[in-house]
């Protein structure tokens, strides 16, 4: 199966996909691995500081997250953990609905 492949088309068009994206699972597991020694030399004091200190200033209306962020960032925390700390605060978005 190919996304985004046109079900209606001519007889005469050719199935050219172009380049199609293999995964390679030596790349995956290369980024797991750095991305767990990040983890084990960081401070994860300061790591769980800075996102606490995140959480709280999410709950100030106004306030710019944006150094808490770098903050964040700067302390080694993932993407993950800061949206998990904003997540607590905000809570996640649900689409209405409507039948």
């Amino acid at each position: 199966m190919v996304v985004c492949e046109n079900y209606y088309r001519h007889e005469n068009e050719v199935n050219d996909f172009g380049e199609i994206f293999q995964l390679d699972s030596q790349a995956t597991a290369k980024i797991i691995t750095r991305l767990d020694a990040v983890r084990d030399q960081r401070d994860n004091t300061e790591v769980r500081r800075t996102l606490r200190k995140l959480e709280s200033c999410a709950g100030t209306e106004g306030e710019n997250l944006m150094p808490y962020i770098v903050d964040c960032c700067h302390a080694y925390a993932t993407v993950g953990e800061i949206v998990s700390s904003l997540k607590q605060q905000w809570g996640e978005f649900r689409e209405p609905i409507r039948l």
